[in-house]
């Protein structure tokens, strides 16, 4: 609802500025095209003046006398209004007024462009002056040289104006009597500029605006519904996310609540937010209490300089100096008493921030063990003997080994202590760590440490004498013996327990395998089965309630569209079952040799009757005595899966043919390699390379509507590769496919290559 109200939000917005966009638009092409039209008129206007000038200078014209020229009455006192020529040819005299007339005349015809001149005199004598050009000579009069708006004259639009005329020098001659002076102003010359022209510009130019802002204001509505879309894709996303990393982090609580070792999580405030039960046992504080926290809660106060320092130096990203290793430190019991423990300390991040998670061990007991070896260095020397860990003791200032333990001899395949108290720790090591690091660099870090904070435990790759590696456990002890400071070294082979882990990993990825397979055979069984059974219970039930009124061909053609229907869910069934005791191991594998024809023959018994009633003819290319060696009813049900697909996808009037791939490649690595190829529909690229997939399923029809789930190829695919072979396919859309399958090799013995003469 929210989304919707922002989307709506959103097409309010983006339909107003259209709007206003469209109406600036048309603001801006109606002024250009008046623009062009007053222009039009300037034009005329200055064409005017310049024809009134070029009459003035001349003083006038003489034109033939006719019906459309006559003598000016007005000038009927000049003896020269009418001249005869030599051949008795009357000319009158015409003034620049008569000239402007007439042009005036031959604009109306030509162009319906309407002229006028307006004086006070025309106004006084109320002349063919209209209102809108007495309004424009009062204008002019107050000062303005031109003046234009837009009128209607006879039931049409116009654009008018009017320019000034002013009074020149060659004009007075004939006006002087009039009191005329040269730069009066005389009047205003009007001209009337039909509109309808233009307007249709506009309207066209109104007409495309509506398009392309309307196009626009769709494609921004289709980018704003997309940005919706893509936002609202990407919460449901996010949501998804959350509640995958929910269950992650259940999943964590889980495990850490069930672990011997105390798990703290901590924020990079310092504030405690994860605590399970082993952290209760060990600090005595509930998750109630503690949560929430800061950390100082369970350390000693003399420890919260120094962890003070180290967290901001984290914090603004300095060099760690204890995550990802093991260190000993002291805690504190909500009983306000301190005790030993062992941090093994790890970061990671997420969009919250950073944070902090410790594995810590109570070690009192061992700490207490190693003060009770400490006061009797005899106890400790047995100890040390007897111990079934490999025992050594280093001291500065070259820390080669000063002592070691029988077990110490034994696990570095030393011939005896001598020989190996004449090394040290880089002696004993490769000459990188599997991070990367230099042994020796990185060893007397250790030992530093070690020195530093009284123990150091970690894992090392140790070599021995003769060459060869194992991973082991360290745990470098501070230790006075016989007034020197040295280090006692407790090195702990754990191959086997690596051996372990990896393992638990390998069985892990396992079960993620199996968790996927089961998720898709669930899948199957609730969107696959009901089809079939929807069929039955519909067949079953129109013969229940209409039985009576069937006709004998009606009741055969029910009764074969279930028997049809209760066949594919059979085979489905089969499937199903093949597939799942497969997936459980419960199938039993045992390669024996076969004919190979038989087999091939056997099958086609049994689909024969379903390949007749198609129409589609078999070939069976595999030649008798064609030995094979692998497991007997998984390559049946391969075979019987792949003939009977073909036939499924085969329209009326095809072919099959069933054969074996006759290659030097066959004899030589002792492969059988079967085809199956049938004229069918084909396949895409696309639907080929799922076909294998056991998270992509591939449904489809067959030629008759025969339905189809893809599980009877990846189970052939399992027993393919249950045999040591490998399955693969050809095909092109419309022209059919071709299933291959190949079965393993074996030894080569004389009686198999007689019978494998293909």
């Amino acid at each position: 609802m929210y989304h919707k109200k922002i989307f709506i939000a959103g097409v309010l917005f983006w339909t107003v500025i259209i709007v206003v966009l469209f109406w600036l638009n048309l603001r801006e092409s109606f002024n250009s095209i008046k623009q062009t039209a007053l222009e039009v008129i300037r034009e005329d206007y200055q064409k005017d003046l310049l024809y009134r000038r070029y009459a003035a200078n001349l003083g006038g014209i003489y034109v033939p006398v006719s019906k459309g020229t006559t003598p000016n009455p007005k000038l009927s006192d000049s003896p020269e209004r009418v001249l005869s020529t030599t051949s008795r040819k009357e000319l009158t005299f015409l003034n620049h007024e008569d000239m402007i007339k007439q042009l005036n005349e031959l604009e109306i015809k030509t162009l319906d462009l309407k002229e006028n001149f307006t004086s006070y005199e025309l106004i006084n004598l109320q002349s063919n002056a209209d209102d809108w050009e007495k309004k424009a000579f009062v204008s002019i009069m107050k000062g303005n040289k031109e003046y234009f708006s837009f009128d209607t004259i006879a039931k049409n639009e116009y654009i008018r104006f009017m320019g000034i005329l002013t009074q020149e020098k060659n004009c007075i001659k004939c006006h002087a009597s009039q009191g005329e002076q040269d730069g009066k102003i005389r009047g205003g010359i009007s001209i009337s500029l039909p509109w309808q022209p233009y307007k249709q510009i506009y309207e066209k130019e109104m007409l495309t605006g509506i398009l392309r802002f309307g196009l626009t204001w769709l494609i921004g509505i289709i980018a704003l519904w997309f940005g919706m879309y893509m936002i609202n894709l990407n919460l449901k996303r996010r949501f998804k996310l959350e509640e995958a990393l929910k269950e992650s982090e259940e999943r964590f609580r889980l495990i850490s609540q069930s672990a011997n070792d105390a798990i703290i999580t901590i924020d990079e405030n310092d504030i405690i937010i994860g605590w399970n039960k082993s952290a209760e046992n060990i600090f005595g504080f509930t998750e109630e209490e503690i949560l929430g926290k800061p950390l100082l809660l369970i350390q000693p106060k003399k420890f919260l300089e120094l962890h003070s320092a180290g967290f901001k130096r984290l914090k603004k990203g300095g060099e760690p100096h204890v995550i990802g290793k093991t260190v000993e430190l002291l805690g504190l019991h909500k009983n306000g008493l301190s005790f030993p423990i062992e941090l093994s300390l790890s970061e990671w991040k997420t969009s919250q921030g950073k944070f902090f998670t410790g594995i810590i061990r109570d070690i009192t007991e061992r700490k207490q063990a190693e003060e009770k070896l400490k006061q009797s260095e005899t106890k400790y020397r047995v100890l040390f003997e007897s111990s079934c860990d490999a025992l050594m003791t280093l001291f500065p200032p070259d820390w080669k080994f000063k002592s070691a333990n029988s077990a110490t001899v034994e696990l570095f395949g030393a011939k005896d202590e001598q020989e190996y108290t004449s090394l040290g720790p880089w002696n004993v090591s490769p000459e990188l760590q599997p991070d990367g690091q230099d042994s020796s660099i990185q060893a007397q870090k250790m030992i530093g440490m070690a020195m530093e904070q009284g123990s150091n435990l970690f894992e090392w790759t140790h070599q021995k004498i003769s060459g060869e590696t194992f991973p082991a456990t360290v745990l470098l002890t501070r230790i006075e013996l016989e007034g020197q400071t040295g280090v006692q070294a407790t090195v702990r082979d754990i191959t086997y327990q690596k051996m372990a882990e990896d393992e638990i990993n390998r069985k892990n990825d396992e079960l993620i395998l199996l968790n996927s397979k089961k998720d898709l055979f669930f899948s199957i069984i609730a969107h696959d089965i009901k089809n079939p059974l929807h069929g039955l219970l519909g067949l079953s039930e129109l013969m229940a309630d209409e039985s009576s009124s069937f006709s004998l061909n009606e009741f055969i053609s029910i009764s074969k569209k279930l028997h049809e229907s209760a066949s594919n869910l059979y085979k489905l069934i089969e499937n199903l079952l093949e597939w799942g005791r497969m997936q459980r191991g419960m199938i039993t594998f045992s390669p024996e040799f076969f004919d190979l024809f038989s087999i091939v023959k056997t099958n086609l018994d049994i689909i024969n009757e379903r390949a007749n009633q198609k129409g589609i003819a078999i070939r069976n290319e595999v030649r008798d005595s064609l030995i094979a060696y692998a497991d007997l009813n998984t390559t049946n049900t391969i075979i019987r899966n792949l003939i009977s697909n073909a036939v499924k996808f085969t329209r009326k009037g095809g072919n099959i043919e069933i054969g074996v791939i006759k290659t030097s490649n066959v004899l030589e690595t002792l492969d059988v390699c079967i085809y199956i190829k049938d004229s069918g529909i084909g396949m895409d690229e696309e639907t080929i390379g799922n076909l294998f997939k056991i998270g992509e399923k591939v449904k489809s029809q067959g030629t008759d509507g025969e339905l189809s789930t893809g599980l009877g190829l990846i189970l052939c695919k399992d027993f393919v590769e249950m045999n040591g072979g490998k399955i693969w396919v050809e095909s092109e859309e419309g022209k059919g496919s071709t299933f291959y399958f190949s079965l393993p090799r074996f030894e080569k013995t004389s009686n198999v290559f007689k019978t494998l003469d293909v």
